[in-house]
């Protein structure tokens, strides 16, 4: 205390010079610029003699005091650094320890902390990097530079963009033995990035492969494959293959080749396709436990191929998934699959939903989520690949009455809505509307009888109208007189509309509070003068 004291005096000291030395210069150019002032020719010659009579002057005191500035200089950086080590010393956060700041700098370099709304299709952001952030925090203090480099799994995420991959080998040096999870985007050269990271290839436990052509991509697999058949024990378990889409499912160029082989593909665990052709040799990857496959095109005896092959699935995710237009007749052969825990489809072609809800056999699933007019289409029924007269979502629910959560749009075929309210064990309803105004139609809500879902929880709302809120009541206020006991419902809403009346919402709201758990509530009003007419009853 008593030398940071001292610090602080000698510092007062040597400013106190500074400012003395700048005074007197100060005072002398002031004069210059009173000189300047003067327009009496008579005295014109004069104002230039004392002018530059000013300026030496000035310029001697320069010289004067700069030399007598470099000691003074010297011991102010030394005493500021010392201020600041004692600074440091005693800021909480450098009492925490090593171990407590490593889990914090690992959280700063995922991508979703560095860059959650990342757009991949600018070109503007390709060069940002997770671990960018990692070599800001190493510039903070010398302590944090020291832990930061020599704590390997900060830099296990290697990231491959356009040559010369510099801060990717920087990442697979300081990673030492950690796995890796590699991302390759852009315009990266196969045989540049075989050469350089191939070494490291028996780490890799997740890589995700931006496929801008997939000669090229089919290329760097097969050195992939062909490094890791010499390794003992090789850690790749995660695949994404993957393009960005601009337009349509493939964008203007087009879709790649077909990607004939894929990394381990005995050996993975988990992959997931976007906006690539599916690959063939997916039902070579027989312990697959997750399959995500989204924008894409797929010939449908290929996909209960792959469906038939990976029976140790767990989630199986289809989103925006089209079937090819080529003829074919396949029989209907059940995929069993008895870990399939979560199944979601979204926005599919009719034939590909056909053949996920007339194959799959999945005892012990969990979680169906069904999004999309997949279940509305009345004029479908019965043309589906299976024949009958009953829609193949409704005989897969009356086949899994295991469904915990159960996600499905609001406008429901009759025989997919006597379906779902049968299912005896739904903790989770997720209710989804995707028409602009409900007072066209009876809400969903208002069909479900009072003795249905008996082990119902939570309810979940996402909707395009106010309207929905008085039928959430009417639904909350039934199954409280039915079953009288059972614990609030936990609720959440989102919803979004073009007007309403703030009086009416806020009611509304109240009302729920107070009957429910109000998880979260998401419906914003927009304030109009405008009249409109009253959307509850």
């Amino acid at each position: 205390m008593i030398h940071s004291t001292k610090a602080l005096a000698d510092i007062h000291n040597h400013v106190a010079t500074f400012l003395d030395a700048f005074q007197s210069i100060k005072k002398s150019l002031n004069e210059i610029s009173v000189l300047d002032r003067c327009n009496d020719e008579t005295h014109l010659a004069r104002s230039f003699a004392c002018q530059d009579a000013y300026i030496a002057d000035a310029i001697h005191q320069l010289e004067h005091v700069i030399p007598s500035l470099t000691t003074p200089v010297g011991k102010i950086w030394s005493t500021f650094s010392v201020l600041g080590e004692r600074c440091n010393a005693v800021a909480p956060i450098n009492h925490l320890p090593n171990e407590i700041l490593i889990n914090i700098f690992d959280i700063l370099c995922t991508p979703e902390f560095s860059a959650p709304t990342v757009d991949w299709s600018d070109d503007r952001v390709r060069q940002s990097y997770a671990i960018s952030s990692i070599v800001s925090v190493s510039g903070v203090c010398k302590r944090w530079q020291k832990i930061v480099v020599e704590a390997p799994s900060l830099w296990g995420r290697v990231e491959i963009r356009d040559p010369p991959y510099t801060v990717a080998k920087l990442c697979v040096e300081r990673s030492r033995d950690v796995p890796l999870t590699v991302d390759m985007r852009g315009d990266w050269d196969a045989d540049a990035v075989a050469e350089a990271f191939m070494p490291s290839a028996s780490r890799w436990k997740e890589l995700s492969l931006e496929c801008l052509g997939s000669v090229r991509a089919g290329h760097l697999i097969s050195r992939f494959n062909a490094e890791c058949d010499r390794s003992s024990a090789p850690l790749l378990r995660v695949f994404t293959l993957w393009r960005e889409s601009i337009v349509g499912f493939y964008g203007d160029s087009g879709p790649p080749e077909e990607l004939t082989c894929l990394p381990l593909a005995s050996q993975l665990h988990s992959l997931i396709i976007k906006s690539v052709p599916f690959p063939s040799a997916a039902s070579t990857c027989i312990r697959l436990t997750n399959l995500s496959i989204s924008y894409t095109e797929i010939a449908v005896p290929m996909f209960g191929s792959a469906l038939l092959a990976c029976t140790e699935l767990h989630t199986l995710h289809l989103l925006r998934v089209r079937h090819d237009t080529s003829t074919y007749t396949s029989p209907l052969v059940p995929a069993i699959l008895p870990y399939l825990h979560d199944l979601k489809v979204e926005d599919n072609t009719i034939k590909i939903s056909d053949c996920v809800f007339l194959r799959i056999r999945a005892p012990d699933l969990h979680t169906l989520s069904i999004r999309g007019s997949y279940c509305v289409d009345v004029g479908t029924a019965g043309g589906h690949i299976g024949g009958g007269h009953t829609h193949p979502v409704a005989q897969f629910m009356e086949q899994h009455t295991t469904i915990q959560i159960l996600e499905i749009p609001t406008y429901l075929e009759e025989a997919v809505f006597d379906a779902s309210v049968a299912l005896p064990d739904v903790r989770t309803l997720i209710l989804e509307d995707r028409i602009s105004d409900i007072n066209f139609s009876r809400h969903l809500l208002y069909e479900i009888p009072a003795h249905a879902f008996p082990q119902l929880s939570e309810l979940r709302i996402e909707s395009r109208d106010y309207g929905v809120l008085p039928a959430i009541q009417d639904f909350v206020s039934t199954r409280a007189r039915v079953q009288e006991g059972t614990a609030p419902l936990a609720l959440s809403i989102d919803c979004s509309a073009n007007w309403s009346k703030r009086e009416d919402v806020e009611r509304i709201r109240a009302w729920l509070a107070e009957h429910t758990q109000l998880k979260s509530w998401s419906c914003p009003v927009w304030v109009s003068t405008h009249t409109h007419p009253p959307i509850f009853k």
